[in-house]
């Protein structure tokens, strides 16, 4: 009689456990719809920081492109330089 009533109270735990992991479901379902709800504009805020980052992407890369080609420029002069130099030098 004992294992009735013990079986029956570890199934009335189980039964509460299961309960409560149920209702923390439902709010952590709740939760992630109303964080990742895309409906009331948040995709136009993330297209605009998108565009924003994408933006300042750009301008890192054209401010590398010149200064490469200025690089370039000054390199090709000392080279140039160094040449002129060299010929004047020689006897």
């Amino acid at each position: 009689m004992s294992d009735v009533l013990d079986n029956a109270i570890k199934i009335a735990v189980v039964e509460e456990q299961v309960k409560g992991v149920r209702e923390q479901q439902a709010a952590h379902a709740k939760d992630t719809r109303e964080r990742f709800d895309f409906t009331n504009n948040k995709i136009d805020s993330l297209d605009a920081k998108i565009d924003e980052l994408l933006a300042s992407l750009n301008k890192g890369r054209g401010a590398y492109a010149m200064l490469v080609i200025m690089s370039g420029l000054v390199g090709a002069l000392v080279i140039k330089v160094a040449g002129v130099f060299v010929q004047w030098m020689k006897p």
